[in-house]
């Protein structure tokens, strides 16, 4: 079921997923049980967002620190773009 009323409201959710963003799209919510598990919580987005799951470690607060683990690649930006690592 989808349901938007922009810029305020929207949800999409399906069996595997439900996502909710206020204020589009700067605040919300992703909880996702399949293909992997991942729960994503966000607050003024693109720039303060964390999400946790099977595959994916994500914390940012840009443009301070962000450090992201994807399927085995870590990340980490400090006071972007001035530090970058990836291993």
């Amino acid at each position: 079921m989808n349901l938007g009323v922009l810029p305020f409201y929207a949800r999409d959710e399906s069996a595997e997923s439900l996502s909710e963003t206020y204020a589009w799209p700067f605040f919300g919510y992703t909880h996702r049980t399949a293909p992997y598990h991942y729960n994503e919580t966000r607050w003024f987005w693109p720039l303060l967002v964390q999400g946790q799951g099977d595959d994916r470690l994500i914390n940012r607060w840009a443009p301070f620190y962000t450090h992201s683990d994807i399927k085995g690649t870590d990340k980490q930006w400090v006071l972007w773009p001035l530090y970058r690592h990836e291993r």
